[in-house]
């Protein structure tokens, strides 16, 4: 009952079950030289996956290394690191217009590390935590997620500008993970969605989109009673409040100034 052939009869239906789950595609609808070739990309995907990401991760290093700090760059990490405590990283906020988790990130960075340098190390930590997750766990064919990794957005603007997209990016991936890995899950990914919203403004919005899609997936397949929905809505609700109460610019802010002076502007001419 034990033997090699019950076992490859076994690792078979799992093979089939878990390329249903993945693609929606019957196994059996499959020619016998189809299934065959199918099975071969994906051992063949499995064993080139980290060289490709190790492909990755070192053009990135590269890169990174021949990168020169921008202004909003190096002042990001001038703020998370020399202002005296976090009460005071919160305070600035409300003069640079992000949330707070990036120059968090940086600050704890900034406990080990004095030179801004550092930020380039962090920030290839998180660009190759995405694609790492890109690579194993995209639903798309091998040859859709290097492109993906490769392209522009995720080697250049995501992976070599330090800035919040990347940890932005990050998190909502991790989003998709979790839930479609975990159907019935709500807290793990509320939580990611509520950290999320510190990430930037466009992680604001994102947030709110993915959380409209959670709720309405698990509501019309009835995976999560109306409390635990609740809960998640809280959950992102307060994250966005806390948000919202400390970037809120004071009257002395340099864009308030000006968007006030547009505004006398405006109103003159008309």
């Amino acid at each position: 009952m034990g033997g090699p052939q019950a076992h490859a009869k076994l690792r078979w239906k799992s093979v089939q079950a878990t390329h249903r789950r993945k693609t929606g595609v019957v196994w059996w609808a499959f020619s016998k030289s189809k299934r065959k070739s199918v099975l071969n990309m994906a051992v063949r995907w499995r064993e080139w996956r980290w060289a490709v990401f190790l492909c990755f991760s070192t053009i990135l290093g590269f890169l990174l290394s021949r990168h020169a700090f921008w202004i909003d760059e190096a002042q990001a990490w001038q703020i998370a690191v020399h202002t005296d405590s976090i009460s005071s990283l919160f305070h600035q906020m409300r003069y640079e217009g992000h949330p707070a988790l990036w120059f968090l990130f940086l600050r704890g960075f900034g406990v080990f590390f004095d030179s801004p340098k550092a930020m380039l190390g962090a920030h290839w930590l998180l660009a190759s935590l995405n694609a790492f997750l890109i690579i194993w766990f995209c639903p798309i064919p091998p040859w859709q997620r290097i492109a993906c990794c490769f392209g522009y957005f995720m080697l250049f603007e995501y992976g070599v500008i330090c800035r919040n997209y990347a940890i932005g990016t990050l998190l909502a991936f991790a989003f998709v993970v979790v839930h479609s890995h975990y159907k019935r899950a709500v807290i793990g990914p509320a939580l990611l969605l509520a950290l999320l919203v510190h990430t930037s403004i466009y992680g604001v919005f994102l947030a709110i989109s993915l959380l409209a899609y959670l709720i309405a997936d698990l509501w019309v397949d009835g995976r999560a009673s109306r409390l635990r929905l609740l809960a998640a809505i809280v959950i992102v609700g307060v994250s966005l409040a806390a948000m919202v109460s400390y970037i809120n610019p004071p009257a002395d802010n340099g864009a308030v100034e000006y968007y006030r002076k547009y505004r006398q502007d405006l109103t003159a001419q008309t």
